[in-house]
């Protein structure tokens, strides 16, 4: 099972901020609002993971399945499970990047991990 936590930032090879929301994750209103929230903040987590874990060692991933990261809601409050997917969608599509933003060998794992929450044609997680 992956837990995580973390703090941190981090840049692309393109000199992009992870934190640049993408085009709404393919929401609006209130869940494109959530969406992006969860993509600036949710950062962290994967990156002090991707840099922070012992050589060798599984890569501490917060567990989206099981739990709801309370970073990434900010002030707006999900209601419904369209908005907790927005959200969680946002998320694990940050954390995701961080891994590969990170060059982390974990990446793989990560997407793996997370594939309920990342679309399918997301570049770092190259479907096989």
């Amino acid at each position: 099972m992956l837990v995580a936590a973390g703090l941190g930032a981090s840049c692309n090879g393109s000199g992009r901020a992870v934190s640049d929301p993408p085009a709404n994750g393919g929401f609006s209103g209130t869940k494109a609002a959530l969406y992006e929230y969860a993509y600036a903040h949710c950062p962290r987590f994967g990156s002090e993971s991707a840099r922070s874990h012992p050589t060798g060692s599984n890569p501490t991933v917060y567990d989206m399945r099981a739990a709801y990261p309370v970073v990434m809601i900010g002030t707006i409050k999900p209601h419904g499970p369209a908005q907790w997917r927005a959200a969680k969608d946002g998320c694990a599509v940050a954390i995701v990047k961080a891994f590969a933003d990170a060059h982390s060998s974990k990446t793989a794992a990560v997407c793996a991990h997370m594939v309920p929450f990342i679309p399918p044609d997301l570049p770092e997680c190259p479907r096989q």
